[in-house]
């Protein structure tokens, strides 16, 4: 039986950042729901927001099929996105089907750290990233709320990631490691 490990939590909270060094140091695949979304909208386009949305959904699709054909072959994956409560609940569907175990890494930091990321990353994000435009802080913060480690399955670690240093990601792959 495979392992699915759920990369998750706040926007801005360095989620592809860690998802895609514990891939490499775990020689995991992972799949990241932005740099796939990208993909699709290169390759598909979008006009407004619904059509953005659409392409949001499909990718998370994707990503779910993906996993669940690597899980069906007993083989380790790593699924990164701010994963909203109804597809954790889908993940929680296919995670049945396959009986497969599950460590998931819900990423958290400072506020006020989150949302300078969030505007320092602006001016090079993917046009697919860009559909709501820049948000303010009000709406980031609560933006925030809909993201709770309650939803989360199996094995649950927690890290702030306000500063996450060297050895704070080595703690995080010996643990990831001590469940694989």
């Amino acid at each position: 039986m495979g392992t699915l490990i759920i990369v998750g939590g706040y926007l801005a909270a360095l989620k592809s950042t860690l998802s895609k060094q514990l891939s490499q140091d775990t020689n995991i695949p992972c799949l990241n729901k932005d740099n796939m979304k990208e993909v699709l909208g290169d390759t598909i386009g979008f006009q407004n927001r619904e059509q953005n949305q659409a392409l949001s959904n499909a990718t998370f699709q994707i990503m779910k099929f993906i996993a669940e054909k690597e899980l069906e072959l007993n083989r380790d994956i790593i699924i990164e996105s701010n994963f909203k409560q109804n597809e954790l609940l889908e993940l929680q569907d296919m995670i049945q089907r396959t009986g497969s175990s599950v460590i998931s890494i819900f990423l958290t930091a400072d506020i006020t750290v989150l949302y300078t990321r969030y505007q320092e990353r602006q001016a090079n994000r993917h046009l697919v990233h860009k559909s709501t435009g820049v948000i303010s802080f009000e709406h980031f913060r609560d933006i925030l709320e809909e993201y709770r480690k309650e939803d989360y399955y199996g094995k649950i670690i927690e890290r702030d990631t306000t500063v996450f240093t060297k050895k704070d990601y080595q703690g995080l792959l010996k643990e990831v490691e001590q469940y694989l």
